[in-house]
């Protein structure tokens, strides 16, 4: 499977920093989206989904402050982690910037390298939240890289899929439908987020009440497959010993 190629979008004003990052970055594989209309900006990243947004914060029209706090607010966007550019390097200018929810800030001019490892840095924080998840199961929602819009967002995922646990028809198109966002926007938030689709999500939390039932005997497996959306028992097996490591018939692992 071919990785998914890394996206950064960036906004300012001036095409020599346009230029700047692309020249960067023209020997990673990363693709760079430029734009100098802050406008623009809000509806091109829910658009294109970026990893990364590189946000000057003097511009004309909405300048930085408040594009980020936007993009931070927003369900669509609030993901994706937010570097602001300025050439002001005062400590209250720089708490303004974090206050509206920006991840990095960084004082122009500045080294090459010093971005790379920056957007680097960011990329390494959202992979270790990502194996983290994949490890145990558990997304942290005090981590301070998420935000509270994300919290939220979360919370709702977690709460519309476990209503519904028992449905086998409930699949992404009825959990997008409930909160509200696109399938694409739903699909690119939480492999963000916690680095599994939302087939995968639903599919670990089928799984994770299976054992459960199984630990407190609810029933036979057939019973227990249907009872967490499963109509093929041999399938619900197949899941079930992929994620826990043991067949359901096997579990809990005697230790």
């Amino acid at each position: 499977m071919t990785e998914k190629k890394i996206k950064i979008l960036v906004i300012d004003d001036k095409e020599e920093l346009l230029m700047l990052v692309a020249v960067i970055f023209e020997d990673t594989g990363y693709e760079i989206i430029g734009l100098k209309n802050s406008l623009e900006a809000f509806e091109t990243a829910i658009k294109e989904q970026p990893d990364v947004i590189i946000l000057d914060i003097m511009m004309p029209k909405m300048d930085g402050y408040q594009l980020c706090a936007k993009l931070k607010t927003d369900t669509r966007t609030s993901h994706i982690p937010v570097i602001l550019l300025t050439a002001k390097a005062e400590s209250k200018d720089k708490i303004s910037g974090l206050e509206t929810g920006a991840d990095d800030y960084i004082v122009k001019p500045f080294e090459m390298n010093e971005l790379k490892a920056r957007i680097k840095n960011l990329i390494e924080q959202r992979k270790r939240i990502h194996e983290h998840f994949k490890s145990t199961g558990i997304i942290e929602l005090e981590e301070s890289s998420i935000t509270s819009t994300d919290k939220k967002f979360l919370q709702n995922v977690y709460k519309s899929i476990n209503e519904n646990l028992s449905d086998s028809s409930f699949g992404v198109e009825v959990l997008s439908l409930k909160l509200g966002i696109s399938r694409s926007v739903l699909h690119k938030k939480l492999v963000s987020l916690i680095g599994e689709s939302p087939v995968e999500l639903i599919r670990r939390l089928r799984l994770n009440k299976s054992a459960e039932l199984i630990i407190k005997k609810f029933g036979n497996l057939s019973e227990i497959s249907l009872e967490v959306g499963f109509n093929n028992p041999a399938y619900f097996s197949e899941c079930f010993k992929k994620q826990f490591g043991v067949s359901p018939s096997q579990y809990p692992p005697k230790t």
